[in-house]
Order: C-alpha cells, then sequence, then structure tokens
C-alpha cells in the first residue's frame, strides 16, 4: 500500500507515533511537506522552519528516505497536522473528555495532577522506513532567497541565535540542548530565572524546537522524570512541568472551540499597532520587547506579555492584529498557544480575572530595575 506522510508540525523521527502508524503495512512511503507561501511568514520563523525540514530531510535519507517538499497549501483533509501542537498528554489519558474541558486552567491543572494517566513513554525512531516511491523526483529543501523571501540576519545579540549549530532547528539540536540544560542542572532555577530578559539560560528555550517538532513534548516529560528520580524533585523541575501543561491546555482548548485563523495585518491605519509594529510607542520598554522581536523572532515571555498589555490595553489595538503579528514573526509559532495568550491577556480566554491589565512602569521597575534591556536592544 503506497500511503503519503504529511510531517507537518511533527519534524523528527522519535516519538513519532504517526509516523510509526504510517510506516505498518506501507509498501512505500512518501513523507511530504507542503509550504504554502500565501501565509505570511517573517525572515527569522521561515529560516528557522527551513532548517528545520533541512535537517529532517538528512535524516529521512540516512534511513533510505526522503523529504518532498511542495509549495501549495496543504489539503483540507491534512490542515491539522500543520496547525495542531503534538501533545504531552493524550486526549485518552485526560480525566475529561475535550467537551468538558475546564475554562479555567487551574481546574484542568488540578484534574491532571489528581486523576490523569501517566504520560506515555516515548516512542523509539522507526529501526527502518518503507522505500520510497520510484517515480517521484526529490530536490533539496530550498533556502529562504531561493524562494523569495528576504534574508535578515539573526542578530548577534539575540537570546535564541538559531545561526549558530548549537541552537540550530533539527532533532539532534533540539535533544542535545534538553541533555545540556539537564546535566548542568539549569532546570533546578527555573522558576526564579524564567522572567529573565537578557541571554540564553535564563529559561528553558526549548519552545522553537516544540514549535515545528523537532522533540516532543513527552520526551522532555520523560526526561525531567528520569533527572527528578536521578537527583531530586525541584519547584524547577515542577515549573517547567507545569508550563508544559499550559501548552497541552491552550492545545486541547483549540481542538474542542477551534482556532481562528490570524487577523489580516495588511493596510491597517491605526496609528497604535503601526508604532507598536515599529517599535516607536515612545515607551521605552516596549520599544525595545518590539526590537528584540522584530531582529531575532525571539521574545521572552515576561515581554510577551507586556507588549500585548500595552498593544491592547493602552494603545486599545484589537489583540487580533497582535496575535496576527506575533505569528508572523516568531521561530516558535504555536498556532494555539498564541491565541491562547493572546485571549489571556484580553481577557476573552482561559482567565477568571478578566485580563491582564499590566502597569508598564510596574513591569520596568521589576524586570529591568537597571534599565539594562531597554539599553540592550534600543
Amino acid at each position: 500500500m503506497h500511503r503519503e506522510f504529511h510531517i507537518g508540525r511533527d519534524q523528527r523521527l522519535q516519538d513519532n507515533p504517526r509516523l510509526i502508524e504510517a510506516c505498518k503495512g506501507a509498501t512505500s512511503l512518501l513523507p511530504v511537506y507542503d509550504l504554502d507561501l500565501t501565509i505570511s511568514r517573517g525572515p527569522h520563523q521561515i529560516a528557522f522552519l527551513l532548517d528545520s525540514l533541512r535537517d529532517l530531510q538528512r535524516q529521512l535519507r540516512k534511513h533510505g528516505s526522503d523529504l518532498l517538499l511542495r509549495i501549495q497549501k496543504p489539503a483540507v483533509e491534512h490542515v491539522q497536522w500543520y496547525n495542531a501542537a503534538d501533545t504531552m498528554y493524550r486526549a485518552s489519558d485526560l480525566p475529561c473528555s475535550l467537551s468538558s474541558l475546564p475554562d479555567v486552567f487551574t481546574s484542568f491543572r488540578r484534574l491532571l495532577e489528581k486523576n490523569a494517566t501517566p504520560i506515555q513513554r516515548p516512542l523509539h525512531a522507526p529501526a527502518s522506513l518503507p522505500p520510497l516511491p520510484s517515480d517521484m523526483v526529490y530536490i533539496d529543501v530550498p533556502t529562504p532567497d531561493q524562494l523569495g523571501y528576504h534574508v535578515v540576519q539573526c542578530d548577534h545579540r539575540s537570546a535564541f541565535p538559531y545561526y549558530e549549530p548549537r541552537w540550530g532547528a533539527g532533532e539532534s539540536s533540539a535533544m542535545h540542548h534538553l541533555d545540556e540544560y539537564l546535566t548542568s542542572h539549569q532546570i533546578d532555577t527555573y522558576k526564579a530565572t524564567r522572567n529573565g530578559l537578557i541571554g540564553t539560560s535564563f529559561s528553558s528555550k526549548l519552545s522553537p524546537w516544540l514549535a515545528v517538532g523537532n522533540i516532543s513534548a513527552r520526551t522532555i516529560a520523560w526526561a525531567v522524570r528520569d533527572y527528578e528520580d536521578h537527583y531530586r524533585a525541584n519547584d524547577g523541575t515542577y515549573w517547567l512541568w507545569f508550563e508544559l501543561v499550559w501548552r497541552d491546555y491552550f492545545a486541547f482548548r483549540g481542538r474542542n472551540l477551534g482556532l481562528t485563523l490570524p487577523a489580516s495585518i495588511q493596510n491597517l491605519d491605526h496609528k497604535g499597532f503601526q508604532s507598536w509594529i515599529a517599535a516607536s510607542t515612545g515607551s521605552e520598554f516596549v520599544d525595545a520587547g518590539m526590537n528584540e522581536l522584530r531582529l531575532t523572532g525571539w521574545l521572552s515571555n515576561r515581554m510577551r506579555q507586556v507588549v500585548a498589555s500595552y498593544l491592547i490595553h493602552e494603545l486599545q489595538a484589537p489583540w487580533q492584529w497582535g496575535e496576527a503579528w506575533f505569528a508572523m514573526q516568531l521561530i516558535d509559532y504555536d498556532p494555539a498557544s498564541n491565541e491562547g495568550n493572546w485571549r489571556y491577556i484580553a481577557g476573552q480566554g482561559a482567565d477568571p480575572r478578566g485580563g491582564r491589565h499590566f502597569s508598564i512602569d510596574h513591569q520596568q521597575k521589576m524586570y529591568d530595575p537597571t534599565g539594562t534591556y531597554t539599553a540592550y536592544w534600543r
């Protein structure tokens, strides 16, 4: 039986249940990725995505297979594989149905802690892959400039310098980073440092690899569990699981309620929004964050909340515009998490307190008291 396998956001060989299932009974298997060029992508996002696909193509070729990159929209029946996130818990592991998912995250987390089925153990990569169809021609995954994208180099100050091999896209980089993060014991201080703004070590930095599926959330969760067995559980290890649960919650909400397509932000004449994306709002702290995003495709979780709150509550712009801008720019763009977090700040999502309106002055005093970050990205 000949089968097509849409890689989508599962760009790895290890712990890829869909790939293993596709291999069963297949006389030939065609791994494909449909790249929709009508989707607006910033220069850093497209660079990271193509690097990931290029790495996957190399791995598939080592296994006697290949990757067929097609410039087209995915068929309707395949779109889910390009949008939906692979989750740490399976839907069948949950102590509730998706239709009865709690409206508040804290209730969901407590349900998991008390009643969830244990997280499934990660699966090994297939020992072999079915042969490719004999009538196909495979070319190397192109570079951004070959596809007509304007190439922009990532700024050397980036907290996620994906242009360096150590931080590059791909499964081996993701696994190496996870191993280094744990063996260096950085995870022990994760809760205390996760709101940092500068540098590569204040948070786990796993999200770009998770976003394209170079590593699965299950792989991370089991590695953390092994770490706790060898050393001890602590606030840092718990909080990393906690953040992965947030990611699962947004993914399950997206499956249950559906996701809103990112808004079109072309030809918008809202002055506040235009100043926001141009980093010219006049708020030095906010503008520093927007500069970092534009120059690197990355922004810390704390700064994402700060700039989102400013756009929604100070500039009175629709949250959907901010969500769409993030969807274009972030190298770790995850549709469900991006929408979920923007709704959270706007008070339309999993938030019992009606949104998050941050005092920008207070945030700056808390997280950039000496103005180091503001000066760094001025």
